[in-house]
């Protein structure tokens, strides 16, 4: 999972789910937000 930090307290995650990706923002124990979409919706 390749991860990129937000500020102090958040990170923001980019995962493999089936034939999408999980884009989640958690706080290092607890995930916050988490949306599945496929790579194309990303890029449209």
């Amino acid at each position: 999972m390749n991860t990129l930090k937000l500020n102090d307290q958040y990170t923001f995650a980019v995962e493999r789910y089936d034939q999408r990706l999980r884009l989640i923002v958690s706080d290092g124990t607890d995930e916050w937000v988490c949306r599945k979409v496929t790579a194309k919706e990303l890029t449209a």
